[in-house]
């Protein structure tokens, strides 16, 4: 029996203000729910509630405000510092193609689709330009213009395609697709097609992971908790709670946990900052852009944690431009701080992407991709000898397929010790457990698929893939521009 599949932007409210999706407003025709405002008890579909995030500092310029861009709600304010500390450092994601699926952008240096009144995308790209200021930023939006963010999966199939025929090194996805009840998470035949496509062509897939309340009844999201085999390749980011700040501007890293609206579970690979965040928006007919920090709810959600490793592997694919998606990836996992709740690295990302390629130029002339994928064996296995986690006499296996191909043999207890992670993290093919708050933002129709009802958050899910254990090692930074890539030009 056919069941409805929707789509839905990853934006969260706020549930400290009370917001709550009202069930009896869902309609599966329509597949559109209110989320009702916990004051007011009013709300309208797709809409969120919450409070704003920490104040902006004093010495901040002040905006006119409101500020109206064509649409019914103010939007402008002062910009919000995106909570990632050293971004990129030397490099700055210049020259790397990445593909922004969305509701459209408007955020200045984007070419592409444009939206004026639904600035999702235009934070999504926002948040990415931040991160890779010189990335090649296009936008695409999946849905009609009149309904920016909605569609078939179908169409957001088609949509991913067209970002690999354009030449995308990088496609961001912040949205998601929801199942219905069923024995196993799976995708529309069209969804898993693209996405296997997009994996042939060495495209790497960034998908948020979405929030609580998002999907009815447990459903877990797609394309987060779709296993390898469906969605090869794919880093499924969550969301963790804002830095914690100490006295002159110290603050606090280690032990970061996952921000109260975002989906956790085996499923998830790496987390990072979610926001509150905010955009340039360039408006028709105005000299400098406008800072929006809301459409009009504040822009804080898995949505805005995603872009953040998609910028951050813009960086690195700068760096090491002839590196494979799965190589890319690995280099994100790897340098993440460690579990349980691996939060990303801008920084740490770049400068092992650096001491690759310089020991890249000390090697002889062979494969570039063989080579890459050797010298990171034998980088993670000296980091386990130095901390004493792993006997010298084991063989890491050369692999060029997924990472759940790595298989190294550790004592996790060793691991928490010695503060690194090894061992086998796989996608899980249990649902998600979906809290009743939450906001729905934007609905589609699709092909129907099954869901399980277990927690995703269980220990006990079947993995489906192996975390590279974290880096031990800080690098001082390099310039990316001293040399060019010593196996070529980019692919």
């Amino acid at each position: 029996m056919a069941a409805i599949l929707t789509v839905i932007l990853t934006t969260a409210a706020v549930t400290a203000a009370g917001g709550a999706v009202d069930a009896g407003a869902v309609d599966p025709a329509a597949g559109t729910a209110a989320v009702v405002d916990g004051a007011t008890g009013t709300g309208t579909a797709g809409d969120a509630v919450g409070e704003p995030g920490p104040a902006p500092a004093q010495d901040q310029p002040a905006q006119d405000a409101p500020v109206r861009t064509g649409c019914d709600e103010p939007l402008a304010g002062l910009p919000r510092p995106l909570d990632v500390t050293g971004a990129g450092g030397p490099a700055d994601g210049r020259g790397v193609r990445v593909t922004v699926i969305d509701t459209g952008a408007a955020a200045p240096g984007v070419t592409g689709d444009r939206d004026d009144c639904r600035l999702h995308g235009t934070a999504v790209a926002g948040v990415v330009s931040t991160v890779a200021p010189g990335a090649a930023l296009t936008s695409r939006r999946h849905g009609p213009p009149d309904a920016p963010g909605s569609g078939p999966v179908t169409d957001l199939a088609a949509t991913i395609s067209r970002a690999v025929d354009e030449g995308a090194q990088i496609i961001t996805l912040s949205l998601i697709a929801c199942t219905g009840p069923g024995p196993a998470p799976g995708a529309d035949p069209a969804l898993r097609d693209a996405l296997q496509r997009a994996a042939a062509a060495d495209v790497l897939v960034v998908a948020a992971a979405g929030n609580t309340g998002q999907c009815p009844g447990d459903a877990p999201p797609v394309p987060a908790s779709l296993p390898d085999d469906d969605a090869p390749g794919l880093v499924t980011v969550g969301a963790v709670e804002p830095r914690v700040r100490h006295g002159r501007g110290r603050d606090l890293d280690a032990g970061r946990h996952p921000a109260p609206y975002s989906l956790t579970g085996a499923w998830v690979d790496v987390y990072a900052p979610g926001g509150p965040v905010s955009a340039l928006h360039d408006v028709p007919g105005r000299a400098e852009p406008v800072v929006v920090v809301g459409d009009p709810n504040p822009f804080t959600g898995t949505s805005f944690a995603a872009p953040v490793v998609t910028g951050t592997a813009a960086l690195v694919r700068q760096v090491l431009p002839r590196a494979t998606a799965p190589q890319v990836r690995r280099i994100l996992l790897g340098t993440s701080s460690p579990p349980p709740y691996p939060v990303v690295d801008p920084r740490r990302a770049v400068d092992e992407a650096l001491a690759l390629r310089d020991a890249l130029w000390a090697r002889p002339p062979e494969d570039p991709v063989d080579a890459l994928t050797r010298l990171m064996d034998q980088r993670d296995r000296q980091r386990f000898q130095a901390a004493g986690t792993l006997p010298a006499a084991v063989d890491l296996p050369v692999r060029r397929e997924r990472r759940r191909d790595y298989r190294i043999p550790v004592v996790l207890s060793a691991l928490v010790v010695a503060g690194v992670c090894a061992g086998t993290v796989r996608r899980a093919r249990s649902a998600v457990s979906s809290p009743p708050s939450g906001r729905t933002a934007m609905t589609l129709h699709g092909t129907s698929v099954g869901s399980p009802s277990p927690s995703a958050a269980s220990s006990s899910a079947d993995p489906a893939r192996n975390r590279t254990p974290a880096s031990l090692t800080t690098y001082s930074p390099r310039s990316v521009t001293r040399a060019a890539d010593p196996r070529g030009e980019r692919r």
